[in-house]
């Protein structure tokens, strides 16, 4: 056997050091290639990202081109309003518009009163109750939030339609430019102009005969500055990104004239969960939906969010809600857990952190929910600190409505 010299064994050794680290150098380099492509990758993509996102907004006549189809003027009983589709199924039409527009076909004389829809893309698209045919019935409605659905019987199924989207529905933001489609003074679908004055205040409808009863008073509404005029109510409302805040309800009046640019809009957080159960069936027989009910009301000055279904109020206080009222001993036959006290600070309701919640979307929340009778599985939970410790409190027989 060959011998081998400490000096050939020690440029051997040398020669193995060289190919290891060589090997380890490829590996790096290859490692560090990846992480700059990957790197460039990410870079590329969030800029790619920041780029749609500054997508330019849309004008007001883009905006009317790509919604007016779904617009229609309606009429009961002489008197117009407007309306917007939000869902087709079942051979029906679903019609979004407000309570006071369809206040007529509630009053139990509903079948005999006449009512004309007409859609705003089609002369021919047009329906109606009349003395031989009725067309057009109540989904549901709430009287509360000036929300009412038409549940209308689709004679052109094959003609494509594009309702607003059950998900649509974001907050309004103050200042923001905004487009309303409306029916003006009941001469047909019309643009408005004009901005988000408040993305959230509560008005006083006392002056409104179908509102004047104490618990309909205060209503959370957004103001904006494009005239709900005759004919304009339950005219929805986008901003410039296409995007759903609302609908038309009334403009403001100061000593029986109406005041120009300042009108009030039902919020789209408010009315989406209340839509969806009318579109659902999730009301009485057409009448008014079944709901945990919530109204806002005045009490020692302060504006106050009475959640009548739950037994207590709550008043916005630093950033957060905190309860100022309690009806009466805890109910142990809808509830458990520990009950609320006047000071109690609220931390969530439904899952829902509230601190930071406008009233509107604290609305949307209880709006989201439903009383279920006997149904033992149903459930809204609600958490709240009282001196620093966590509490909970649970309602039994209630359940999303959705």
């Amino acid at each position: 056997m060959q011998e081998v010299s400490p000096k050939n064994a020690d440029k051997a050794e040398k020669q193995e050091k060289i190919v290891k680290i060589t090997a380890l150098a490829l590996v790096v380099i290859l490692f560090l290639t990846s992480i700059g492509f990957n790197i460039a990758l990410v870079v590329m993509l969030r800029a790619l990202s920041s780029k749609i996102d500054e997508t330019p907004p849309l004008t007001a006549t883009e905006i009317f081109n790509r919604r007016a189809a779904s617009v229609c003027e309606i009429t009961v009983a002489g008197e117009a309003g407007t309306g917007f589709l939000v869902d087709t199924r079942m051979g029906f039409l679903y019609i979004v518009t407000n309570y006071h527009v369809i206040t007529r076909l509630t009053e139990g004389e509903g079948e005999g009163v006449p009512a004309k829809l007409a859609f705003y893309s089609d002369a021919a698209d047009v329906y109606e109750n009349n003395a031989e045919k009725t067309e057009i019935t109540l989904a549901g409605y709430d009287i509360y939030h000036d929300i009412a659905v038409l549940r209308v019987t689709d004679k052109r199924p094959q003609k494509t339609r594009e309702p607003l989207n059950e998900a649509e529905g974001v907050p309004a933001r103050t200042a923001e430019d905004i487009v309303l489609l409306g029916n003006m003074q009941g001469g047909g679908i019309a643009a408005f102009n004009g901005i988000v004055s408040r993305d959230c205040t509560i008005v006083d409808f006392v002056d409104v005969a179908v509102f004047s009863a104490p618990r309909q008073r205060y209503k959370p509404v957004i103001q904006i500055t494009a005239d709900v005029n005759s004919g304009s109510s339950g005219g929805p409302i986008f901003n410039l990104n296409n995007q759903f805040i609302g609908f038309g309800m009334a403009q403001a009046v100061n000593l029986g004239q109406p005041v120009a640019g300042v009108s009030y809009a039902v919020p789209a957080v408010i009315a989406m969960p209340l839509i969806r159960k009318m579109v659902w069936g999730v009301m009485t027989g057409g009448g008014e939906i079944d709901k945990i009910e919530a109204f806002m009301s005045k009490l020692n000055g302060q504006n106050t969010l009475d959640l009548w279904g739950l037994d207590f109020s709550i008043t916005p206080l630093d950033g957060g809600y905190t309860v100022n009222w309690v009806r009466g001993p805890q109910n142990t036959a809808l509830t458990q857990g520990d009950w609320v006290e006047i000071g109690d600070k609220i931390v969530s309701i439904g899952g829902v952190q509230t601190d930071g919640l406008t009233i509107s979307q604290i609305f949307g929340i209880i709006g989201a929910y439903r009383l279920e009778g006997r149904n033992e599985f149903g459930l809204l939970e609600i958490r709240f600190t009282r001196n620093g410790v966590s509490r909970t409190l649970r309602y039994h027989n209630i359940r999303r409505a959705f």
